[in-house]
């Protein structure tokens, strides 16, 4: 399959085109970048400029587990949407990098027990979105505690089950959330298809984790087992604003050095942003 191409537009510019969707008009449809660095999405066939219409009130995030991913996507800022960076400890150089430097779109996935002193320098941030992992026990509890203590916005997540142990899936998160006042809902569509085909979901999420997975998760989408444009049409249907994580582990990205697995995650929620 043809990966890109250069084309000259009515000004004599070239541009380069780059494949990553198809049209209803049944052709391949391009992402258009100019030399003015000038970004937009039309079937270069037909010219229909509809593909936004599924991805353009939604923001696409990378998911970072650790300050040297950080670093390495910060010289790509202007190209990521967010960033949703995963904490579990009290580091002082990686949250001072965060207050100094940050993305348009910066929240916290804290899935191990949170520690009093690392909320409080987390809510040294501006008011964000953080996402919690339910522990095995007292889970409403816990987020009414966690709630009680930030300002930020507070979201759940559904597990899937992990070295044989069970852990609380959609269905048992929902009930949790319509019982705590304050908690959202963090939808992993990649952890709830590890355990039942579902793409849709009785709460509206308040943030969303989009996934593969291939004996593991957080996988990219090489696979086929989550299928992401349902996800996406499922989003778009139901008027979902809000942010989508595409919650990959770099290690399982295509390409050798660090800035080539970037430029593939970027591609992948290029492809993901075009889906119809």
């Amino acid at each position: 399959m043809v990966q890109h191409m250069t084309v000259i537009d009515e000004n004599k510019n070239e541009i380069q085109l780059r494949i990553f969707a198809e049209c209803t008009c049944g052709n391949l449809a391009f992402i258009l970048e100019n030399p003015s660095g000038r970004r937009f999405t039309r079937c270069s066939f037909c010219g229909k400029e509809y593909l936004e219409k599924n991805g353009g009130n939604m923001n696409f995030l990378f998911s970072i587990m650790n300050r040297s991913q950080y670093e390495a996507c910060m010289p790509y800022s202007d190209k990521i949407d967010g960033v949703e960076v995963c904490v579990d400890k009290v580091d002082r150089e990686y949250l001072d990098l965060l207050h100094k430097y940050h993305f348009k779109i910066l929240q916290f996935h804290m899935p191990d027990l949170v520690e009093d002193d690392l909320l409080v320098e987390i809510n040294k941030f501006k008011k964000t979105l953080l996402v919690l992992h339910p522990p095995d026990k007292n889970v409403a509890k816990m987020s009414r505690e966690i709630i009680s203590k930030t300002h930020h916005s507070v979201t759940l997540e559904n597990l899937n089950p992990t070295n044989g142990k069970k852990r609380l899936d959609l269905d048992g998160v929902c009930k949790v959330v319509k019982k705590v006042k304050g908690l959202g809902l963090c939808w992993d569509i990649g952890h709830e298809n590890q355990t039942r085909y579902n793409y849709s979901t009785p709460i509206t999420p308040q943030n969303v984790h989009l996934h593969d997975f291939n004996h593991t998760d957080h996988q990219p989408f090489y696979y086929g087992n989550v299928d992401y444009r349902k996800a996406m049409e499922y989003l778009t249907k139901t008027g979902y604003k809000g942010n989508v994580v595409v919650e990959f582990a770099f290690e399982y990205l295509h390409g050798d050095t660090m800035g080539e697995k970037i430029q593939e995650y970027l591609k992948q929620i290029s492809m993901i942003r075009g889906s119809t």
